[in-house]
């Protein structure tokens, strides 16, 4: 274990972290994770919990255009009303339209599984709080180009510790991969 690994102490002497200062667990990476993308890939561990959470993502799609589907289908065979047609259509539109956002938004996240390259940039990371109104504040981690969206732990933790760090991280899609500070 190299000196700069101390957010992963807790982790690789206990198997787990506390919640309390610990960047990986707040951010769910363990060292095996950090050392695959300290070599440039994805960690088995990382592609299988995000392979899981673009399948989800593709049922909700899958689910959208085949309402959609039915929808403009039971227009054009005549088995809706005459009187809500177009409510039917528009519905239909509606459904394929968040259908295929939900594809293409899955999509850029594929890319990246699929070719397992991890990108890295060292640099000062900035903890920033945006308050959007009725949703609450969102928390991120800024770098100069990037921005990463993070629970608030996170936010906190950088926050309480700034420094120059080592961000890992997939390109076409900005998924936070891991971080560690550096030196």
């Amino acid at each position: 274990m190299r000196a700069g690994d101390c957010y992963l102490l807790r982790i690789h002497n206990s198997g787990h972290g506390n919640g309390r200062g610990d960047l990986g667990w707040i951010l769910n990476f363990k060292e095996a994770d950090l050392e695959a993308n300290r070599a440039g890939q994805i960690s088995v561990s990382q592609g299988r919990r995000l392979w899981r959470q673009e399948i989800l993502k593709l049922v909700v799609a899958f689910v959208l255009l085949v309402g959609g589907s039915l929808s403009i289908v039971s227009y054009e065979a005549g088995w809706i009303a005459v009187s809500t047609k177009a409510k039917g259509v528009a519905v239909g539109v509606v459904l394929l339209l968040f259908g295929a956002l939900f594809v293409w938004m899955s999509a850029v996240l594929w890319l990246d599984l699929l070719t397992g390259q991890v990108s890295t940039v060292e640099d000062e990371v900035r903890p920033h709080e945006a308050n959007t109104g009725r949703g609450g504040p969102v928390y991120s981690l800024n770098l100069p180009g990037l921005s990463f969206r993070v629970p608030y732990a996170a936010f906190n933790e950088v926050q309480e510790r700034p420094g120059r760090r080592r961000v890992h991280y997939l390109k076409r899609s900005k998924t936070l991969l891991s971080i560690e500070p550096i030196g």
